[in-house]
């Protein structure tokens, strides 16, 4: 039992410390550069998507269009 008790390991370097703050920074900064990438592709996409003019749109209905009534 007192093998138990005294067996807590040792802590963690200086050098873990700074390992594992460069993983998180370089994975913050991984990121960042895909979510400004994915939100410039969404920018690009949507200014040369066409407006769409209401009196031209076509009307959706529910109905089948051979049927008299919509």
């Amino acid at each position: 039992m007192e093998n138990a008790e005294r067996s807590r390991g040792r802590p963690l370097g200086t050098r873990v410390w700074r390992d594992l703050a460069r993983l998180a920074a370089g994975g913050l900064a991984i990121g960042v550069f895909v979510s400004l990438i994915l939100a410039l592709a969404v920018f690009v996409v949507s200014m040369q998507a066409p407006a769409c003019d209401s009196v031209r749109a076509p009307r959706a209905s529910l109905v089948s269009p051979d049927r008299d009534y919509v």
